[in-house]
Order: structure tokens, then C-alpha cells, then sequence
């Protein structure tokens, strides 16, 4: 996940990367309605190191993954599907079925791009992202028309870290992360629960 002052750059650098902690994916897992648990496929559209691909493989899971980034060999050679490019450019695929579930931690910055593209490919969203992502007016405008169908906000109840760069600096836990599901066809209000 890029930081909040990180322009997209396609020649980026491990510094605008910033991982989802196994812990954080734990507590999503341990926590998570069956939608998440009954899938057989998770794609993550910003797969940067693969902690979040790798957490479901182990869980028996088949992996896709997109990063406009190519980190090394290493980071991917677990997918059972890479692709690299931009995610953002890529032409829509045939819609993925209900046994799909995407989960990613996308750029701050790009939160809106990356939301709007994965509700074209897919039902069911977990997204990994700060807290105030609920803040933006744009953002908020589309959560409220129902155009982004907002199911539950995963609150973490202790901070939790996004390591930072491909060696996982470890960055202060400062910022308040949350996991946003959502669900195309849902009509309700969202609902808040705790981790």
C-alpha cells in the first residue's frame, strides 16, 4: 500500500510498498462471514509480496494475483496465476464467479480506482485500507447511493503494522486499519464490528 503522499510511479521502489500483516489476516479469517471461508479462489489485485496469497494458499486456497510491480521471482512463484501490468489499465475479464473472492490492500491514494475496478470483476471485496478511507466525500457518496455496497467494516481493536519495503521495516503503529467487505447486491447499512 502506497503511503498517502505516494504518486503512482511505474518504476516505483520497494519504499511505496507497504505489506498486510499476518496478523491482520488472521483476525479477517478468524472473524470473516463463510463467503470468505467457502471460496475456492482469492485474487489479490495489488499482490506486492504476496503475504495476503500466501495466507490463503496456506488456508487451501488457488491464489491470482496483480502487481503493477514485479518485486522478484520469489514473491510470486506461489500463485497459481500472475499477472504483472496495471491493474487500473487492464480490459475487464469475463466477470468471476461466486466462488471468487478478492482481497487486497491497495495504494491509499488509488483506494477509489481500485474499488470501483474490482466491484466490475467480482461480488465479494475484502479490503484492507485505513480507517478514514470512510472520510473522502467521493468516496462516501458512493457508499451511501449503494454504487459500492458496503457490507461491514472490520475495525482492528489494538493498532496493527504495514511493514514497509520488501525487507518489512517495521513502521509505527500510528494509523488505524480496517478490513471494508463488500458485497454486490447488498441493500442494508453497513455494519461496524470489532477485532
Amino acid at each position: 500500500m502506497a503511503t498517502a503522499n505516494t504518486k503512482r510511479n511505474k518504476d516505483a521502489d520497494s519504499n511505496d510498498l507497504y505489506t498486510t500483516s499476518r496478523q491482520s489476516l488472521k483476525l479477517l479469517w478468524d472473524n470473516a462471514p463463510r463467503v470468505l471461508q467457502r471460496a475456492t479462489t482469492v485474487v489479490d489485485n495489488s499482490f506486492g509480496l504476496g503475504d495476503i496469497t500466501r495466507f490463503f494458499q496456506e488456508k487451501g486456497k488457488k491464489v491470482y494475483g496483480y502487481d503493477l510491480h514485479n518485486y522478484g521471482d520469489d514473491y510470486a512463484n506461489h500463485l497459481d496465476k500472475v499477472t504483472y501490468g496495471d491493474f487500473l489499465e487492464a480490459e475487464e475479464q469475463t466477470r468471476l464467479d461466486t466462488n471468487h473472492v478478492m482481497v487486497f490492500n491497495p495504494p491509499f491514494t488509488l483506494t477509489y480506482e481500485f474499488v470501483n475496478k474490482s466491484l466490475k470483476m467480482c461480488d465479494n471485496l475484502f479490503m484492507f485500507n485505513r480507517l478514514n478511507t470512510l472520510e473522502s466525500i467521493k468516496r462516501s457518496e458512493k457508499i451511501k447511493s449503494k454504487e459500492w455496497p458496503l457490507k461491514k467494516v472490520y475495525i482492528f481493536s489494538r493498532r496493527v503494522s504495514c511493514p514497509k519495503g520488501i525487507h518489512y521495516e517495521q513502521s509505527p503503529n500510528a494509523t488505524a486499519y480496517a478490513w471494508f467487505e463488500f458485497e454486490v447486491g447488498y441493500e442494508g447499512e453497513p455494519t461496524i464490528c470489532w477485532l
